[in-house]
């Protein structure tokens, strides 16, 4: 899978919708890596994760909290894959976020999940629905180099602050096109 080409647009702003990995764990791990965007290049940033959020949980939060502008970042699926919620109910949610966002019109990026033995089914419901609704997918192998590398991560998951570097520089190589025409 290659790196998506995102389409310039008036993305004004970035929103993150997203678990620890986004949100963070507090103290003693850095800046999360969506307010490390905001500050490297300074774009608006309306971080919404939440530590623990699964699939579920961001599907509620957004149909009470979509009134922030901007191109969606969806980092989604790890506690629904390791938290023993079905397959079923991962592609129930996460057909329900994508299709709430495409009706209405957002530009929709989500980091594909990095995948344990035997859960490849939650693979191909991710890329199948990211198809259908034309939401551009991050490989998986980008998110696995971020959280592979030397000190990246202080138990295998959760972020140091050089793990949300890393991450925030992958994101941003991503989605700098889309997002700096704006501010041209």
């Amino acid at each position: 899978m290659r790196v998506p080409q995102i389409p310039c647009g008036n993305h004004r702003a970035l929103v993150v919708l997203g678990d620890s990995l986004s949100a963070g764990l507090g103290e003693g791990e850095g800046v999360p890596w969506p307010f490390q965007l905001r500050d490297a290049h300074k774009i608006t940033v309306f971080n919404l994760s939440e530590a623990g959020a699964t699939t579920a949980d961001a599907l509620r939060q957004i149909k009470t909290t979509d009134n922030f502008p901007g191109l969606i970042v969806v980092e989604l699926g790890g506690n629904d894959l390791l938290g023993g919620r079905s397959c079923a109910e991962f592609e129930h949610d996460l057909n329900g976020i994508l299709s709430y966002l495409h009706d209405h019109q957002r530009t929709v990026v989500m980091l594909e999940l990095p995948l344990l033995p035997g859960k490849n089914p939650w693979g191909v419901v991710q890329r199948r629905l990211a198809a259908h609704y034309r939401s551009h997918l991050i490989p998986k192998r980008l998110l696995v180099n971020v959280l592979a590398s030397q000190g990246a991560t202080v138990d295998t998951l959760h972020l140091t602050g050089t793990g949300h570097q890393r991450l925030a520089e992958m994101v941003w190589s991503t989605i700098e096109p889309a997002v700096s025409a704006s501010y041209q």
